[in-house]
């Protein structure tokens, strides 16, 4: 799925010299844990460690206010994610789109 392609992708750049921050839509506990699990074994395959941030609601608002708290930085998303459009309104950073 692009998710996936997506977290691989930022993770080819993080191993280029940045630290990897995954953020995790968390509707709940359970998916939150899941989602992360599945990204950790991902990453952990091929030996890179990432920092885990759970978003409580999938809003472009909280992921801006979340990026802008981190610094700069380069989002990577999937394209069929539904947050990007709104995302664009909201962000000054760069975002990179994974099809």
């Amino acid at each position: 799925p692009a998710a996936e392609r997506a977290l691989w992708v930022a993770a080819r750049l993080a191993r280029d010299g940045g630290g990897l921050s995954v953020l995790i839509p968390a509707p709940d506990g359970a998916t939150g844990q899941r989602l992360e699990d599945q990204a950790r074994r991902l990453l952990s395959a091929r030996g890179i460690a990432a920092h885990y941030r759970w978003l409580d609601s999938a809003n472009a608002g909280e992921l801006a206010g979340l990026m802008r708290h981190d610094g700069d930085g380069l989002l990577v998303a999937d394209a069929d994610n539904l947050l990007v459009p709104p995302l664009l309104e909201e962000m000054d950073c760069p975002l990179l789109l994974v099809r």
